[in-house]
């Protein structure tokens, strides 16, 4: 398999709101090809280091061979960004690039495309052992319209789950081809409006077998505690769900005092203090959207610790 062509969003605002300097400690938490990766230490080097997370082997070894030039100043970690806290020293900026990768759409074996036949599995890593089959053929029929409401935001999620439990009692769904079929079923092509009726189905059950969403609070959660004075975090995310846990987790951490309202004395003045460097998300220009459509739905937010 040759290199796979991926473009890395919003990379001009991403590197200039991180402010990268010579001797930087960073952390890229999400490494995919190494676009943004490569990026970054070509700023922070040859006196910076650069730790970058990525659980998926194959793209894991593409960024190996891209970053080769800066093999000394780099550390590549096959794991989960949830595991961040495996580096034990302070960090100057850390990037969160969220969400799948287009490589694993554009390349898919596993079932993460609504236009592709493959197996159910939709696990981003091996590590991972809950797969989108274990989902569709055990879950029970409420927990599978909770997860298709919450992650995917399916209005259809009760009719869609009561007919996948329907299908399985006399047929195992193994393909993404046998699943999108149950879903038009309820959801015809066309009209609803909008993209593909499986869309928002494939994008809940793949939210659940990786737990993108549980992930990321948890990995921000430790980046804070590895954040150096001055340090910046940005994360890059692509659909509503993912935005919201960063701006809620950003803004709680900016407030200024987080003291019960019926206190009369304020006792979180010794707590860390930061910025926020977003008020509002950073978005692609109409040319980057152009040059790359899939950037369309990308927001970065950034937040820098001050004390």
């Amino acid at each position: 398999m040759t290199q796979p062509k991926h473009i890395s969003v919003l990379q001009k605002e991403t590197i200039e709101i991180l402010d990268l300097k010579n001797g930087d400690i960073a952390i890229d938490a999400t490494l995919g090809l190494g676009g943004h990766s490569e990026l970054i230490l070509q700023k922070i080097t040859p006196d910076g280091f650069l730790y970058a997370f990525e659980w998926d082997k194959k793209n894991a070894e593409f960024a190996k061979k891209r970053l080769k030039a800066y093999e000394k100043s780099c550390k590549i970690i096959e794991k989960n960004f949830t595991n961040i806290d495996d580096v034990d020293q302070k960090v100057d900026k850390m990037l969160f690039d969220i969400g799948i990768s287009s490589v694993h759409i554009d390349f898919d074996t596993r079932g993460f495309s609504f236009k592709k036949v493959n197996q159910l599995d939709m696990r981003m890593s091996d590590q991972t052992k809950l797969t989108a089959y274990d989902v569709v053929n055990t879950y029970r029929e409420e927990d599978l319209a909770r997860i298709i409401y919450q992650y995917g935001e399916e209005k259809q999620s009760r009719k869609i789950a009561r007919e996948i439990v329907h299908h399985r009692k006399t047929e195992t769904i193994k393909t993404t081809e046998d699943l999108v079929k149950i879903i038009e079923k309820v959801k015809s092509k066309g009209r609803w409006g909008g993209g593909h009726p499986a869309a928002q189905t494939f994008q809940a059950l793949r939210i659940e077998v990786n737990d993108e969403l549980g992930n990321i609070r948890t990995a921000l959660e430790k980046a804070f505690d590895l954040l150096s004075t001055e340090g910046i975090i940005a994360v890059i995310s692509f659909h509503s769900l993912e935005d919201r846990i960063v701006k809620n987790i950003f803004r709680e951490k900016a407030k200024k005092c987080i003291c019960p309202q019926d206190q009369i004395i304020c006792t979180c003045q010794d707590r860390d203090k930061y910025e926020l460097l977003t008020k509002k998300p950073i978005i692609p220009t109409e040319e980057e959207i152009q040059e790359n459509p899939r950037s369309r739905s990308s927001k970065l937010r950034a937040i820098k610790k001050i004390s």
